[in-house]
């Protein structure tokens, strides 16, 4: 399992999620491994069908790294919020 830890979103002109930017982290430390990418939706699909999982991440009002909820996949096709929160839902991530 991996755990990977995704910043923004692309939305298409329908305000669909097309994509996320992300980067893989340690389950532990949340520290980030490798490089940051793009993951788009089938890839993040396929991913979580084998079991690795998608941490939507924001900076909180102190500056650090605060969790969102897990993405997982919808039935539809796509993906929402495990549990996001005030000003913690993929709707409020920077767009790119």
């Amino acid at each position: 399992m991996t755990l990977y830890s995704v910043n923004a979103v692309q939305l298409g002109v329908d305000g669909e999620v097309r994509a996320f930017r992300g980067i893989e982290t340690n389950g532990q430390t949340r520290a980030a491994i490798g490089t940051e990418r793009i993951f788009t939706i089938p890839e993040m699909l396929g991913l979580m069908a084998n079991g690795d999982l998608f941490d939507l991440a924001f900076i909180g009002e102190s500056g650090g790294k605060v969790s969102g909820g897990l993405n997982l996949a919808d039935g539809n096709g796509s993906v929402r919020e495990e549990r996001g929160g005030e000003k913690r839902n993929i709707a409020d991530l920077p767009r790119f």
